[in-house]
């Protein structure tokens, strides 16, 4: 009784990669590469942001309200400028 021969193994099956990463189209790419770019430098870049008596600083993370520093942490700062 003959055997069929054996199927060659695809290239990433030799690494131990079970299943291939299938690669979006250029397009889709381009978005995400743009909306990457868009976080990395934002288009605002005001160092100091006031709202009536609040400052944000927005080169230290940090607020001031009346000239005098308030301790916040990154959530609640992020929270109160969004």
């Amino acid at each position: 009784m003959r055997r069929a021969p054996k199927a060659k193994p695809r290239r990433g099956c030799r690494f131990g990669v079970k299943n291939r990463a299938r690669f979006p189209g250029l397009q889709a790419w381009c978005a995400r590469m743009a909306a990457l770019l868009r976080r990395a430098y934002p288009v605002n870049t005001q160092s100091v942001l006031e709202f009536g008596p609040y400052r944000f600083l927005t080169t230290t993370n940090s607020l001031e309200m009346h000239g005098q520093p308030i301790e916040v942490t990154h959530r609640e700062y992020t929270l109160a400028l969004t």
